[in-house]
C-alpha cells in the first residue's frame, strides 16, 4: 500500500468516525444545533499530509490524485447544484426561501466532506482497479 492509499484510508477512516460519533450524540441528545458539533472532528482530516509523508510518488500517482480530485469535484458540483435547484423545482420559481445561518454553515461543512470522501474512495478504486487517468 503506497502513501496516497493510506493516506485515503485515513481521511475515510475520520469519516466514518465523525459520522459514528454525530449519529450516536444524534440518538441521544437529538438532531439539533450543539450536535452537529460533532462534525468538527472531520477536522482531524487536516492531519493526512502527516500520514505516510516521507514516501516517494511518480506520475501514475499524480494521475490518479488528478483524477480523483476531478471526480470529486465533478461530483460536488452536481450535487450541489441539483441541491440548490431542488427548491426551485419542488416550490417553483417565485417561492421565497429563508436559510438560517446553522444551515448555511452546514452546507458548506458538507459539501467539503464530501469533496474529501470522494476523493478519498476514487483513489482506493483507481489503485484497486489499475487505472492511471
Amino acid at each position: 500500500m503506497n502513501a496516497q492509499q493510506k493516506r485515503a484510508w485515513f481521511v475515510l477512516a475520520v469519516f466514518g468516525f465523525t459520522l459514528a460519533v454525530f449519529g450516536v450524540l444524534g440518538l441521544i441528545w437529538g438532531f439539533h444545533a450543539r450536535t452537529f458539533g460533532a462534525l468538527g472532528l472531520f477536522g482531524f482530516s487536516g492531519l493526512t499530509p502527516l500520514v505516510a509523508r516521507k514516501e516517494l510518488t511518480d506520475e501514475r500517482d499524480h494521475a490518479i490524485s488528478s483524477r480523483a480530485g476531478i471526480i470529486a469535484f465533478a461530483a460536488f458540483w452536481v450535487l450541489f447544484v441539483a441541491g440548490l435547484m431542488l427548491p426551485f423545482f419542488l416550490k417553483g420559481p417565485e417561492t421565497m426561501i429563508t436559510i438560517s445561518a446553522l444551515n448555511l454553515s452546514l452546507i458548506v461543512l458538507a459539501a467539503g466532506i464530501l469533496v474529501f470522501a470522494i476523493h478519498a474512495m476514487a483513489v482506493l478504486v483507481s489503485y484497486r482497479d489499475g487505472q492511471s487517468g
